[in-house]
């Protein structure tokens, strides 16, 4: 797992991912990062570490 917040690479680490409702879920909330201006954008990356499969996924949020 990959978070950048705001373009900056915040955190790289494993993570379990947990099946819920037909999906997995990864639980990135233990990354830390100071408040910034305006709104804030995540970016994660989910690597397999099993085989191929790649996700990414944006999160904005506004104060």
């Amino acid at each position: 797992m990959v978070v950048r917040h705001d373009g900056e690479k915040v955190a790289t680490r494993t993570a379990k991912a947990v099946r819920d409702d037909g999906r997995y879920d990864v639980d990135f909330r233990e990354v830390r990062r100071g408040d910034s201006a305006g709104k804030d954008v995540f970016r994660v990356t989910l690597t397999r570490t099993d085989g191929a499969g790649r996700v990414t996924r944006t999160l904005t949020f506004a104060r």
